[in-house]
Order: structure tokens, then C-alpha cells, then sequence
């Protein structure tokens, strides 16, 4: 594992403090399940790309959190939880390209704050070697795919309900 002790390196990002206790650029929890004999495991890494625009140093981190399973069968599945971009000068609105078990969620303020407390939620328990239940966490932070909704515009989810209206209103009229 990588310590982040870099000499030049900022951690954690300006105006995120959520990931003071992220203290290595990478990690992984194990857990082994007796009674379904599975090994199940995560694991997350962070890539830093310093970068320097008119002689002020910034860095660029790349979030990955994977999960996998192994079976006694010698059955394996891997999967992506969440990736994401994050510039340092930015505050929220340098979270970028956020996936949720590879689905992309729309970026907003509100999904980069959610984005952010999920991942130190899931860093924080990988790093003390405790494997989270990622779904949940997802769900309980509201970035999991099934809850996109949440970050459509007001005209996108009035235009819906206005069409549901319609429609109703339109069976109805022929009953």
C-alpha cells in the first residue's frame, strides 16, 4: 500500500475534509462467508496526476472502488461500485464522470456531495479491513442506479408528470 506522504502532495483535496482519514492511496478488505463458502472482498485506488496551469500546482485524483466474490466452485465475479473524477480546485463542482456500478449518474452539486460521503463512507470501512455492504451504502447515500431520478431537472420532472396527466387524463375521457 502507498502511504500519501508525499512532500508536495495536498490530502486531502482543498474543501474536502470527509477524506482526512484516508491515509493510503490504495486498500483492501477481505471476508469469508463459512456457511455460502464465498470470499468476498473490495478494494479502492487513487490515482493523483498533479498538474501545473500558470505556475499554480493542482492535482487531479482518480477514485476506483471494485468489489468481487469468489466462490468454493472456483466461480469469480468482479464488478465496479463507484469511480470518479475529482480536480482539486474546484470544490464539488471538479467531481466529474461519476459511475455507480458502471451506470453514470448525472453530476450536480448534489450527486458530487453524495458521491463524496459514499466514498469516504466505503474508504473508511475498506481501509479497517471491514467489507461494506456496497448496495447499501449506495442506496443510503442516493447514488445508487435505481435512484437517477433524483437528479433530473424540475423541467425534465415536470414534463414527466404533465405526460402522465395527459395520459390519464386521456383514458378517462374514453371510459
Amino acid at each position: 500500500m502507498s502511504e500519501l506522504k508525499y512532500s508536495d502532495l495536498l490530502w486531502p483535496p482543498e474543501n474536502f475534509k470527509e477524506l482526512n482519514e484516508v491515509t493510503d492511496l490504495s486498500a483492501q478488505a477481505i471476508s469469508k462467508d463459512p456457511q455460502t463458502a464465498k470470499v468476498i472482498g473490495a478494494s479502492y485506488s487513487i490515482e493523483v496526476s498533479p498538474l501545473t496551469i500558470r505556475d499554480k500546482k493542482l492535482y487531479i485524483y482518480s477514485f476506483q472502488i471494485d468489489g468481487w466474490e469468489y466462490t468454493i466452485n472456483n466461480e469469480s465475479r468482479e464488478y465496479p461500485i463507484l469511480s470518479f473524477i475529482l480536480k482539486s480546485d474546484r470544490g464539488y463542482s471538479g467531481v466529474k464522470n461519476i459511475k455507480s456500478l458502471s451506470c453514470p449518474i448525472k453530476t450536480t452539486h448534489r450527486s458530487a456531495q453524495r458521491t463524496m460521503m459514499a466514498a469516504a463512507s466505503i474508504l473508511r470501512h475498506i481501509k479497517e479491513g471491514v467489507v461494506p455492504d456496497m448496495e447499501q451504502s449506495l442506496k443510503l447515500h442516493k447514488i445508487h442506479p435505481s435512484q437517477k431520478r433524483l437528479y433530473e431537472s424540475q423541467r425534465e420532472a415536470a414534463r414527466r408528470f404533465f405526460e402522465f396527466f395527459d395520459k390519464t387524463k386521456k383514458e378517462n375521457r374514453i371510459l
